[in-house]
């Protein structure tokens, strides 16, 4: 007979910043989170332009680590898969709980969350299960998970500013699936702001400090 439980493991994860990690007067603190295959040290680079002495981005890594082809070469980072999803989940939480303790991110006057990709569904949960204040939530390439109920959520969404960002060329999230994600949302009473970009599944630098309001 074949049984299964779970026992509880120290781990030691990796985050990385972009700015004065040492600022505790910061005026924002981004918190960003890569998408599937990523590493955040790369990651950081598409945030370099907005780097100043008073924003500090941050970027944890997620807690799967693979080569990303074959067995060798390349490596990548996952937030999570399909196998024994909720304990990920439970621990993607727990760990972005000790991310908002930082000093420099605890201490900043606006705090936002920032999801690309699959990084998206993990910046969502957080946010929605969690009582973790932020200032702006923003979905980069990606929308609302399916798994999270909408009607459940629509309080706690309306006490964030709530942004998708999308490339009209991006290969993975048609335009028509944005759409409809959109409209869901405001149906629900949850107010939303999509913002289209020339480009396909990247950071776009101009879209980018339009949305931070840099």
């Amino acid at each position: 007979m074949i049984s299964e439980t779970h026992l509880k493991v120290t781990k030691t994860a990796r985050v990385f910043f972009a700015g004065n990690a040492a600022d505790v007067e910061l005026d924002t603190a981004v918190i960003v989170l890569h998408g599937y295959g990523m590493l955040p040290a790369y990651f950081l680079r598409k945030f370099d332009t907005l780097v100043s002495d008073k924003m500090l981005f941050v970027a944890p890594e997620g807690l799967h680590r693979f080569y990303t082809h074959g067995s060798s070469g390349r490596v990548g980072a996952s937030w999570m898969t399909k196998e024994d999803r909720l304990m990920d989940i439970e621990d993607n939480n727990k760990f972005l709980d000790q991310i908002m303790d930082i000093p420099a991110v605890a201490g900043a006057r606006k705090k936002v969350l920032l999801g690309f990709s699959q990084g998206t569904a993990t910046a969502v949960r957080y946010y929605c299960q969690s009582n973790t204040p932020f200032d702006q939530v923003i979905l980069w390439a990606g929308v609302f998970p399916h798994d999270l109920s909408l009607p459940d959520n629509v309080s706690r969404l309306n006490e964030t500013r709530l942004e998708i960002v999308v490339g009209r060329q991006d290969e993975y999230l048609t335009n028509a699936a944005v759409s409809q994600v959109s409209d869901l949302l405001k149906e629900a009473g949850v107010a939303c702001h999509v913002t289209w970009f020339d480009g396909a599944h990247v950071i776009d630098g101009d879209t980018l400090t339009r949305v931070l309001n840099c």
